[in-house]
């Protein structure tokens, strides 16, 4: 018997089959006096106590017979909230729903003799929809009629465990819909379309469960661990999902999820985050996937720590069209494309990871600007000609500190890319250069120390308007620093020493600024080709300085090892130019640099009003149609870089225009993007659009159809 309270006025006193024996009002009890309260209460909490014991039942099923049930819906259908079934071995043909707190086990606690199979292929095998269902010892088997169904099927639920299953040749291993606070423990997932997927679920516990060799049935998108659609604050630890198709573990459209410890290799994709923020990735492996180890896409704020992702076919770990991710101390070795992989992702902390021996690269960027890189070793990524440590492709505004880049064939390459700042870097011993501008302009390289590279220290080509500062260039092969149709660059307070072919080489570069370097016991301490009269080779204005503990102003020139002139009035600057055959330095300095004490000087040159660049404004991102917030246009030109992700393996289809506020409403760009009909939807479409209107405040208005993500960024143009 036990007592049911329903209304604050009512006591409800009910037997063991749920009649009720006696109906007590509160109101009459508090019409009694005090002596006659207290001895009700007390009578009261002693029958409960007696109640809730005899309540508790354990009910015995055995295919077999010999126990009270032969089925285990039969043990169900006659159970009482918290009472316990325990099934013994043997093969149970049906399909069981559990709509009351009970605790269904098997007797051997060995899902390896206890099976459940679905009567019914179309229903799944277990539906719980009661709180506080414990199931444990099964394999759950035969749902598959259709592709919703599960092995267990969880929904509107809170507080259930599950535990100890096998869920096999299923749609769903485990189906979660629209619950929380739920365990699921020491399960295995095998040979089913999906193994674990949870839907609308918050604050679950899912731990050491085994999701292996999911999508026997080739489903699209089908896989491990599925955790989607605001399904947040969930806990996975110490879980397995290897060898599925499409992803090892998912998370979607979520937040604040954790995952630690979790082990996804040899899956389409390791762990993906897609379209969610604040989640945390902590000590998870993500080896041998024919993708990315770790892929966060559309996502921002989330933490990964301490993973290690190698040997992955693509990349380590990827970010695609993600901003303000904080990616530290993980591991990302050995992979075929790349270590890292960023694309269209901005405004991320990079720090102290290690992203050795990847085939390509090291970290690869496109398209991503604002992301901060510090203390990360990027080493051995040589395996193929151009490859790089670190490769910067049309990125800006990034700043890398601090980095280890030694025995790549690149140490770091920037192609097209401006307004970087590289400081404090290490760029040794790669097999061709250590520091590589390709079209890239207004880049600032300072502090870095680049020894033993093949080719150069530092290579510039087609690269203008940078500032090359206190960079230590030894002992390359061919020089320290190399200019290559590069002009109006600033190279100041550099040491280029005991290169073998060259200190400073230039060729075919005009109007760059060379002052306050030393060049030292090189082959040749210059090499000119093609630039005449053009460079200027010593301060524009008189700068204050100390030598020889005396205070003097003047302009000063470079430090030249092989310089033979004197100085008669002892101010340590040379009586006569330093021949650069055609062109000269005309205040040489007559002992290196350090024996100079010189007033700083802004070194950084500061792009002129009349010089244009690419300036990042706002980036938007979603998934269906609709108008974004407005924003401002400074230049006179603008443009767009769109991506778009496709739902279906058949086509898209996205129109874009964008809509001018002032001085009236118009709109002034408007593109159509479809895709064929073979389009791989696992890969991203984009593009530029262009846009020569300007001066304004702007909005866009997005129509789409089968696409999973969209990414619009604005680019100003002043």
């Amino acid at each position: 018997m036990k007592i049911d309270k329903k209304r604050t006025e009512n006591i409800y006193v009910m037997d063991a089959y749920g009649s009720v024996k006696h109906d007590y009002k509160c109101r009459g009890i508090r019409k009694m006096g005090k002596k006659y309260v207290t001895l009700v209460i007390c009578a009261a909490i002693l029958f409960l106590s007696v109640v809730g014991t005899a309540s508790a039942r354990t009910l015995y099923v055995d295919d077999d017979g010999g126990a009270d049930f032969t089925g285990i819906q039969e043990a169900v259908n006659m159970a009482l909230p918290g009472d316990t079934i325990i099934v013994y071995n043997g093969t149970y043909t049906e399909n069981v729903k559990v709509s009351k707190p009970l605790t269904i086990r098997t007797s051997s606690g060995d899902p390896e003799d206890t099976f459940v199979l679905a009567a019914d292929s179309n229903n799944h095998v277990f539906v719980v929809t009661a709180d506080y269902v414990n199931i444990s010892g099964f394999t759950i088997k035969g749902a598959t009629g259709a592709e919703d169904i599960a092995g267990i099927y969880f929904n509107n639920v809170d507080y259930c465990n599950i535990s100890d299953n096998n869920a096999t040749g299923n749609s769903f291993g485990f189906f979660m819909q629209s619950s929380g606070n739920n365990t699921l423990m020491n399960n295995t997932a095998y040979s089913n379309n999906y193994g674990i997927i949870i839907f609308y679920s918050c604050n679950n516990t899912l731990r050491k469960n085994t999701v292996n060799s999911n999508n026997v049935g080739g489903i699209l998108n089908a896989g491990g661990i599925y955790v989607m659609l605001s399904s947040n604050n969930n806990t996975l630890t110490n879980n397995t999902a290897n060898s599925n198709s499409n992803s090892g573990i998912q998370i979607a459209f979520s937040c604040n999820n954790s995952l630690m410890n979790n082990t996804a290799n040899s899956n389409d994709f390791g762990i993906c985050l897609n379209s969610l923020n604040n989640n945390t990735l902590t000590n998870n492996t993500a080896n041998s996937n024919n993708d990315f180890g770790i892929l966060i896409s559309f996502s921002s704020n989330n933490t990964i720590t301490n993973n290690t992702a190698n040997s992955n076919k693509l990349a380590g770990i990827g970010l695609r069209s993600s901003s303000n991710n904080t990616i530290t101390n993980n591991i990302a070795n050995s992979n075929i494309l790349t270590g890292f992989h960023l694309k269209y992702s901005s405004n991320n902390t990079i720090t102290s990871n290690n992203i050795d021996s990847n085939n390509d690269f090291g970290i690869f960027m496109s398209y991503s600007n604002y992301n901060t890189i510090t203390c990360n070793t990027a080493n051995y990524n040589y395996f193929e000609i151009g490859s790089s440590g670190i490769l910067i492709n049309s990125s800006n505004y990034n700043t890398l500190t601090s980095n280890t880049f030694n025995s790549n064939s690149i140490g770091i390459k920037l192609n097209s890319s401006s307004n970087n700042i590289l400081t404090n870097n290490t760029f040794n011993s790669n097999k061709q250069t250590g520091i590589d501008l390709h079209y890239s302009n207004y880049n600032t390289i300072i502090n870095n120390t680049a020894f033993l590279n093949n080719l150069g220290g530092i290579l510039l080509d087609s690269s203008n308007h940078n500032a090359i500062t206190n960079n230590t260039l030894n002992s390359n092969t061919l020089t320290g620093i190399g200019l290559h149709y590069s002009n109006y660059n600033t190279i100041t307070k550099n040491s280029a020493c005991m290169n073998n072919a060259s200190g400073i080489l230039l060729a075919y570069s005009r109007h760059n600024l060379i002052y306050l370097n030393n060049f030292i016991n090189n082959s040749d301490n210059f090499l000119l080709f093609g630039s005449l009269y053009f460079d200027t080779w010593n301060s524009t204005e008189e700068i204050a300085y100390r030598y020889n503990e005396t205070a003097y102003t003047h302009h000063l020139g470079n430090y030249w090892s092989d310089y033979k002139g004197t100085d008669e009035n002892e101010d340590g600057i040379g009586d006569t130019p330093y021949s650069l055959e055609s062109d000269k330095d005309n205040h040489p300095l007559m002992e290196p640099l350090e024996n100079y004490l010189v007033e700083q000087t802004d070194l950084i040159p500061t792009p002129m009003p009349e010089q244009k660049a690419w300036h990042f404004v706002v980036f938007f991102s979603g998934s269906e149609s609709g108008e974004t917030p407005s924003f401002n246009i400074t230049g006179d030109e603008w443009r767009v870089k769109w991506v778009i992700e496709p739902s279906s393996s058949w086509g898209l289809l996205f129109t874009a225009s964008a809509r001018r506020f002032s001085p009236f409403s118009e709109y002034v760009g408007f593109w159509t993007s479809v895709a064929s009909w073979e389009w791989d939807s696992g890969s991203p479409y984009d593009g530029i659009q262009y846009i020569y209107e300007g001066k304004g405040r702007y909005s866009f208005k997005v129509s789409c159809m089968f696409v999973d993500n969209w990414l619009l960024t604005v680019e100003d143009y002043y």
